[in-house]
């Protein structure tokens, strides 16, 4: 059996390192739509346990 774990990373909007939540809705511009549509936003979100919120999106 192989357990996977999943790591966390930062991405990077407007020029600011996103690493929470909080960091997000401070931050949150339409740069957003590119790691929506890239699906980096669904796994940052999974990676910090977000899982409602990555249904959402």
């Amino acid at each position: 059996m192989v357990i996977k774990k999943r790591i966390k990373f930062d991405f990077v909007m407007d020029g600011h390192t996103i690493s929470d939540i909080d960091s997000l809705r401070e931050h949150f511009c339409t740069e957003v739509y590119e790691h929506l549509h890239s699906g980096l936003l669904e796994k940052w979100l999974l990676s910090r346990k977000e899982n409602a919120l990555a249904e959402q999106v």
